[in-house]
């Protein structure tokens, strides 16, 4: 793939204070292994750096760390992709060639993708692009394209009243920003296909304004936000909240059946304190804290009338783009297919299964 016309902006500004060298991509994309200290591990934790960090970042900013706190059972692979791969269209394959597939052939249960700013981008870029390799993505204060893109999205009125292009194959310099976000918005209303997507960023993050249109999209429980700015101090605060959520809480567990009771039962005890109970949801039936919205079933015309979303109550309009009558989410529940109410008529969907 051609490069990459935002990023390349942001690696200019780097070479200019001396983060990167030049734009080299070694073949084989160098990565540094953090075995599971317990033994053969369930997941595989894959970091993609940001711009002008290196592999050894990770361990250096406490991701690691963080990671090997929480008592996993994970193997950790800290690649160095650097801004050369993407430069030279050789991401997606090297990626896939040097770490997943070896990945997949050590018979991990899940595979997840996790990184910051750059990183964060090359997260979504790869699931969009390999869907199928990927159990999960922590997308960190990514980078989701230029100014004027991200206008367009914002004078629509979000990203799910932007009018997309059609898909795009292949994607090119001038096509994928958009291409990205149009895959984002089929994704986040159910018309494709994908693992679930988890974003954090800081409140006082560059990249706030793109990140937050995703946001707006999203289960509020697949969101993380800190204080902060665009460094390495909020990227592991969101790794932590990340790594404690409930939404996690199923995933990657170590220990015998004892130590995976005890781990349930003070995960329960999380969710009675929120007001919530444990219940396996959607089809993997993965055990989640669902907490019921006090104003549960009101009547509503948009998202700002309830603590959750607004949503049809399932009765057709009288005539196609017609007023419906809308009903406040029942509870966090992401499961199912639901259709949000905006301004008292249907504003698109999502499935989640």
């Amino acid at each position: 793939m051609p490069p990459f016309r935002g990023l390349l902006v942001l690696a200019a500004v780097a070479a200019l204070v001396g983060c990167v060298g030049p734009m080299a991509a070694p073949e084989p994309l160098r990565s540094i292994e953090y075995a599971n200290p317990s033994g053969p591990a369930r997941c595989l934790f894959v970091l993609l750096p940001g711009m002008g960090d290196r592999a050894e970042a990770f361990e250096k900013r406490g991701f690691v760390e963080e990671l090997r706190a929480h008592s996993l059972s994970a193997d950790i692979r800290a690649t160095d992709a650097t801004f050369g791969y993407y430069m030279r269209g050789t991401f997606l394959d090297r990626l896939e060639a040097d770490v997943i597939t070896p990945a997949k052939s050590r018979g991990y249960e899940e595979i997840w993708i996790a990184g910051p700013s750059m990183g964060g981008f090359g997260s979504l870029f790869y699931t969009h692009a390999r869907t199928a390799d990927i159990s999960g993505v922590l997308a960190i204060a990514p980078f989701l394209g230029d100014k004027d893109v991200i206008e367009e999205i914002k004078a629509a009125g979000g990203l799910k009243n932007w009018t997309p292009p059609a898909p795009a194959e292949p994607m090119n310099r001038d096509n994928y920003q958009r291409e990205m976000w149009r895959w984002l918005q089929a994704v986040t209303q159910g018309r494709e296909k994908a693992p679930p997507i988890y974003l954090g960023y800081g409140d006082k993050d560059k990249l706030a304004p793109a990140d937050s249109l995703l946001r707006a999209e999203l289960p509020a429980s697949h969101v993380f936000m800190t204080e902060g700015v665009h460094e390495w101090g909020a990227w592991r605060r969101i790794l932590k909240s990340f790594l404690d959520s409930p939404e996690f809480a199923g995933h990657c567990r170590a220990g015998t059946a004892s130590d995976a009771g005890a781990q349930a039962s003070d995960t329960a005890a999380i969710c009675k304190a929120r007001g919530g109970d444990m219940r396996p949801v959607c089809r993997r039936q993965v055990p989640r804290c669902v907490v019921r919205f006090a104003d549960a079933g009101e009547a509503c015309s948009s998202k700002a009338d309830c603590q959750g979303r607004c949503l049809s109550d399932g009765a057709a309009p009288a005539q196609p783009g017609g007023p419906v009558k809308g009903r406040c989410e029942q509870d966090d529940d992401p499961c199912g297919c639901k259709i949000d109410v905006e301004n008292g008529r249907e504003a698109g969907g999502r499935c989640v299964d």
